[in-house]
């Protein structure tokens, strides 16, 4: 069956096409029974109905979760990205969006059916990776995919972060500030931009030939935090840097969360920043200027990014273009934020 005609739809329903466009468009003019009749051939169906021009386009946020969070978990990154879309729907009457939280273990099916549940016309990704198998799936749907933050993945439309340059920036000003034992204190591998700062905060030393086998911090696997959100899991890590001596005089963190979960320890331990540890870390939050210490910043235009891949799913609505064909992608660097919790030695 052709996944996307209404016309088989109505042959497999038994019904007429009119009748299916109306349960699409919920009118109240199909009988109950018929409605569930033509309802089920939809989901059993890979069908994505289209929206008529004069009703509003429904986009969906998909959040993607890793092993180590709790299902509906939103941090600091996936808040901002939000707040763009949001005040981007604001600005746009024709557009409704709604949220799906999802972990990489889900089938394909699931999915699928989540997406077919709510007459989905686009698709925006907050991140993912390689090993996202479900994209593969709605790329042969007629359905456009803005993804944010996977440059790992070639086929859909996207936004990206210029992680090697930016992790160069934050690696220069420590640098030229003096710090040659520089750690890099790593959040979670499964999301490709914080391999992509890793492998970038790595060269870099390398090439100062100031790398060495503790430059790279990783917590040990522990089924104990096998659930927990990135604030406890940066607490953990510290437990465990601690534990085996300071060795930096400065740190990079890949991540805000796991920052700021290990900066607690770290007051808990009476670690002076920056007297002991000069501290950078990417993401930037209004609170930040007010720790003590205010904190240095890599910072993502995260509401900008989250404003142009809306945009960009209304620009294809709008010309009715060919979905994921002739892809656009948009590239963003990071802002460095100079405060108080990185010093010169």
């Amino acid at each position: 069956m052709d996944k996307n005609n209404i016309y088989e739809i109505a042959e497999q329903s038994g019904v007429s096409i009119a009748t299916v466009s109306r349960v699409l468009n919920n009118s109240d003019k199909v009988s109950s029974s018929t409605r569930k009749k033509v309802l089920k051939v939809i989901r059993d169906s890979e069908y994505f109905p289209r929206k008529n021009k004069d009703r509003k386009y429904d986009i969906l946020v998909i959040i993607n979760g890793t092993e180590n969070t709790n299902q509906n978990y939103v941090g600091s990154y996936e808040s901002q990205l939000l707040n763009g879309i949001v005040k981007e729907v604001k600005e746009n009457d024709d557009i409704n969006f709604h949220l799906l939280f999802i972990d990489h273990s889900w089938p394909h099916a699931r999915v699928l059916k989540s997406i077919k549940e709510r007459s989905i016309d686009g698709i925006i990704v907050l991140q993912s990776n390689e090993e996202t198998t479900y994209l593969s799936v709605l790329s042969d749907h007629k359905v456009p995919i803005v993804l944010i933050n996977n440059s790992s993945i070639q086929s859909f439309h996207s936004i990206e972060f210029e992680n090697k340059i930016s992790t160069q920036q934050a690696m220069d000003y420590l640098y030229d500030k003096g710090h040659r034992k520089i750690g890099i204190f790593s959040g979670h591998y499964q999301f490709s931009d914080i391999k992509e700062r890793v492998d970038a905060a790595s060269e870099f030393l390398k090439s100062k030939n100031c790398y060495d086998s503790n430059s790279l911090v990783l917590l040990p696997d522990s089924e104990n935090l096998k659930y927990v959100d990135n604030y406890k899991r940066g607490y953990e890590m510290a437990k465990f840097y601690i534990k085996n001596g300071i060795s930096h005089t400065a740190l990079l963190f890949t991540n805000a969360d796991i920052c700021l979960g290990a900066l607690s320890l770290f007051a808990e331990n009476e670690i002076q920043v920056p007297e002991q540890l000069s501290v950078i870390t990417f993401d930037e939050n209004p609170s930040f200027a007010y720790y003590k210490p205010a904190l240095t910043t890599i910072s993502q235009p995260l509401n900008k990014m989250g404003e142009v891949a809306t945009k960009t799913l209304w620009d294809i609505f709008k010309d009715n273009a060919n979905l994921n064909s002739q892809q656009k992608r948009f590239s963003f660097i990071g802002n460095l934020t100079e405060r108080e919790s990185c010093r010169s030695i």
